[in-house]
């Protein structure tokens, strides 16, 4: 998915409570329900720079993503909303993405009115992981290592694979 088509995407989304789990899949190409829907404050690590997913991911191993500038200002964004929240509510929210401090458990429905709106059917937040991994070798990463924090293979980042849409 190019730069421009994620933009077109977040605008039509509006909501910051669904926008931002799309940017961070979008930034990482982690797997939005099981990857990002289910980050907690202690899985970021601000001083270090990473945010970590211990084992609880498809093949049961760890990964870590340093918080780039576009990735770290989404996460201070919710950490600003975490900590409003709790100030009205009184009460600790755990939960990096939250709606009024509840967890997030499916946008499917957003992202379906997104797509709509933007003119993009067809796409699937499941394109991040592949754009992901994509940004990071445009970015001067090797393949090999642009991989591992998606979990990515490289079948998936073939020309057939993405359609010209990395």
């Amino acid at each position: 998915m190019k730069a421009a088509e994620f933009r077109r995407i977040r605008r039509a989304l509006g909501s910051e409570d669904v926008s931002a789990p799309l940017e961070a899949a979008y930034i990482t190409g982690w797997r939005l329900a099981s990857e990002i829907l289910s980050r907690q404050w202690k899985h970021v690590d601000f001083a270090g720079g990473w945010l970590r997913l211990s084992g609880e991911t498809k093949n049961r191993k760890g990964r870590m993503f340093p918080l780039t500038p576009d990735l770290r200002a989404v996460l201070e964004r919710q950490r600003a909303r975490a900590d409003a929240v709790e100030g009205e509510a009184g009460q600790i929210i755990p939960w990096v993405l939250h709606r009024n401090g509840r967890p997030i458990v499916k946008i499917e429905k957003d992202w379906d009115r997104a797509i709509a709106a933007s003119g993009l059917e067809g796409r699937l937040p499941h394109d991040f992981r592949r754009t992901a991994a994509h940004n990071l070798i445009r970015a001067g990463i090797s393949e090999q290592a642009a991989m591992k924090p998606s979990d990515t293979n490289p079948i998936d980042l073939s020309p057939a694979t993405h359609r010209g849409r990395g």
